[in-house]
C-alpha cells in the first residue's frame, strides 16, 4: 500500500525546487536551518501518508484515524512551531 505514495510524492518532487531555490537563496537562515525548513515539507508528506499505515498495522481499521489525525496534527502543529521559532531565531540575527 505505500506504493502509491511513493509514486505520488516522485511524481511532485519536481514542484518543490522553487522553494528549495527560495529557500537555499536566502540570508535569513543558517545553512543548518535551511536543511531543516526544506525537509519540513516531504518530511510532513512522509508522516501524513505513514502514521494512517503504522495505524493500520497495529489496530487494524479502527487505527487509520488516530493515525491520519497525528500525523496531520503533528505536520500542521510542529510545521508552524518549527516555522516561527527558525524564522523568529532569523529575524533577531538580522536586527544585530
Amino acid at each position: 500500500t505505500q506504493g502509491p505514495m511513493v509514486a505520488g510524492l516522485a511524481l511532485t518532487l519536481w514542484l518543490w525546487i522553487p522553494a528549495l531555490v527560495l529557500i537555499g537563496l536566502t540570508a535569513l537562515w543558517t545553512t543548518r536551518e535551511k536543511y531543516i525548513l526544506a525537509l519540513l515539507v516531504p518530511g510532513f508528506a512522509l508522516a501524513l501518508g505513514l502514521l494512517p499505515e503504522i495505524g493500520y498495522a497495529v489496530r487494524g481499521v479502527d487505527g487509520v484515524a488516530p493515525g491520519a489525525w497525528t500525523g496531520l496534527l503533528l505536520g500542521v502543529v510542529g510545521g508552524a512551531w518549527l516555522l516561527v521559532r527558525l524564522t523568529g531565531r532569523g529575524l533577531a540575527r538580522a536586527h544585530r
